[in-house]
């Protein structure tokens, strides 16, 4: 049972599918001063057991050393940005970062020249200095929580903490692989805690 006097808010997702073997991807933003807690989910899979990854950002905890324009697509890092496993930045890793307004957004990694990472989509908005930047690499890259999903069952959890966010503010990038035969994805359940 989840203790309400700690919660600050939810964040809902709601039913997604995609054809077999295109992941599933939803992407829950963070709030200031709070962490991120699963507490419900519910999926149907196909004929193949599914995974869902609770990606957070265990690589590099960076800020942006100066500010990056809107509709530009580099990020320059205060330091040199890696993935969760050690690994330098590179292409196909998923970052976010914070917008003026506040908001995260997150965008998947072209290149990198030592501390500048080029973006494939451009920015939506200034990135200011010091705004933080986090570096989720990969599925593989291992800084996740895992929840097999059975082959051809509906899984439905809710009403306790499935999974926390080591760092307050950050957000979470989830990652279903949907697997050879396609599966659905009912709802997730997010709260922001004060913990």
């Amino acid at each position: 049972m989840v203790n309400n006097m700690y919660i600050d808010g939810f964040v809902t997702k709601a039913y997604h599918t995609e054809l077999a073997d295109t992941k599933i991807d939803e992407q829950i933003f963070g709030r200031d001063n709070r962490r991120l807690a699963l507490i419900g989910y519910s999926y149907v899979a196909g004929a193949t057991e599914h995974a869902l990854s609770l990606m957070y950002a265990g690589g590099t905890r960076t800020k942006a050393s100066a500010a990056a324009a809107k509709d530009q697509a580099d990020l320059v890092c205060v330091d040199a940005p890696k993935d969760p496993a050690g690994n330098v930045a590179a292409d196909g890793d998923i970052i976010a970062y914070k917008l003026e307004n506040g908001t995260w957004e997150f965008n998947i990694v072209d290149s990198l020249d030592t501390k500048t990472i080029t973006c494939k989509a451009n920015l939506s908005a200034i990135v200011p200095k010091d705004s933080p930047i986090r570096v989720y690499g990969v599925v593989g890259d291992g800084a996740l929580f895992k929840f097999v999903l059975a082959a051809n069952t509906a899984t439905e959890n809710y009403g306790s903490l499935y999974a926390v966010n080591p760092f307050s503010d950050d957000p979470f990038y989830v990652s279903i692989d949907n697997a050879t035969n396609a599966g659905e994805l009912h709802g997730l359940l997010f709260a922001y805690i004060d913990k």
